[in-house]
């Protein structure tokens, strides 16, 4: 969700929509409980995804399957 930057002017600042304005909003309204912000989280990520989210350019599922050569080793 979000990238980490040094600087306040780097992808941090222009890409943590969510973090970011989750952790304020919650602020605002007074939570400061995990019960509390997983009541608050349902209708902040509404809110959220009624101002952000976009239909993708193609809506064809462009995953693949991983095959054998991309078996993960477990150590």
């Amino acid at each position: 969700m979000s990238v980490i930057a040094g600087s306040k002017t780097g992808p941090a600042v222009r890409y943590s929509t969510l973090q970011d304005r989750l952790v304020k909003a919650m602020r605002l309204k007074g939570i400061s409980t995990i019960a509390g912000a997983n009541r608050f989280l349902p209708s902040y990520l509404a809110q959220h995804n009624a101002r952000f989210a976009c239909m993708p350019a193609d809506v064809q599922d462009a995953h693949r399957p991983l095959g054998l050569q991309g078996k993960v080793r477990r150590s």
